[in-house]
C-alpha cells in the first residue's frame, strides 16, 4: 500500500489511527457506509421523485449518483421534463 498503509481507510491517514479490523464498532462510527435510516431516506425520496414524475423513466444508477447533491438531482430532472429548476427544487424539498 502506498505510504506503508495497511488499508485505505482515511482514518489511518490520523496521526492516532483507529484499529484497522473492520469489525471494530469504532472503526464503523468512522465509516463513510450510509447507515440504515439514510437508506431508508434515500429509497423513499428516489420513490417520492419517481411518483411525481412517473411519465420520466429514470436510470436507478443515474438518479442514485445524485444522492446528496439537490443541485445534481434537480439536474436529473430538468433533463428529462419541461420544469424549471425552481419548480423541480421546490417539490423535492416539499417531500424530503
Amino acid at each position: 500500500k502506498p505510504n506503508g498503509l495497511i488499508c485505505n481507510n482515511p482514518c489511518a491517514l490520523r496521526v492516532n489511527p483507529l484499529p484497522h479490523n473492520h469489525n471494530d464498532p469504532r472503526w464503523r462510527a468512522h465509516s463513510p457506509m450510509a447507515t440504515p435510516k439514510m437508506n431508508n431516506d434515500w429509497r423513499r425520496l428516489r420513490d417520492r421523485i419517481k411518483a411525481m414524475w412517473s411519465d420520466v423513466e429514470f436510470d436507478d444508477k443515474r438518479l442514485k449518483k445524485t444522492r446528496g447533491s439537490l443541485r445534481q438531482m434537480v439536474s436529473l430532472i430538468q433533463e428529462r421534463t419541461d420544469e424549471t429548476r425552481a419548480q423541480i427544487r421546490q417539490k423535492i424539498v416539499a417531500v424530503m
